[in-house]
């Protein structure tokens, strides 16, 4: 996998400030996780992890083998992405309910 690679490529367009949003995809965990080997997954995962420092990562289609959602997450579903990135990008997201939370409260309740 090309992790490392992938993400100073990010790092280059995220710091020429040529663009507003830079989305990466780094498909360690999905990749690999097709393999149903939880333990290389979980190498996969931690390669991804230590790529980038601050990711936003966004699941499409499901989990790796052996994973569960976490329980202590009141509502971590695709719909609070939008509200978090209005965030991230330092507007106020609105309140309406097909917006979403933000993500990052809903993890970090003192953020």
């Amino acid at each position: 996998m090309k992790a490392l690679e992938i993400a100073e490529k990010a790092r280059d367009a995220i710091l020429s400030k040529k663009f507003e949003q830079v989305r990466v995809n780094l498909p360690n965990g999905d990749m690999v996780r097709h393999t149903g080997d939880i333990e290389a997954t979980i190498v996969a995962c931690k390669a991804a992890d230590q790529a980038v420092k601050v990711p936003i990562a966004i699941g499409g289609h499901g989990l790796a083998p052996g994973f569960r959602f976490r329980k202590d997450l009141p509502s971590g579903g695709l719909a609070n992405v939008a509200a978090t990135m209005i965030n991230l990008h330092g507007f106020e997201a609105p309140s309406q309910e097909n917006i979403g939370k933000r993500i990052l409260t809903l993890l970090f309740p003192k953020f």
